[in-house]
């Protein structure tokens, strides 16, 4: 299953922005999430959300 990163403020829940890369497996969006935890830490809930692909 392929997957994007959706990215909301903690503070309001509102969200920020959507990460446009496709990861083509869970581990590596949870990669990406811990790199981008790193990045801005206390800033932003990080969201893996499940794409459909057309074959």
């Amino acid at each position: 299953m392929n997957y994007k990163i959706r990215v909301f403020h903690l503070s309001t829940n509102n969200e920020a922005f959507t990460i446009e890369t496709i990861f083509n497996d869970e581990a590596a969006a949870e990669q990406a999430i811990a790199d981008l935890k790193t990045l801005y830490p206390n800033q932003y809930e990080y969201v893996k959300v499940p794409i459909l692909t057309e074959s």
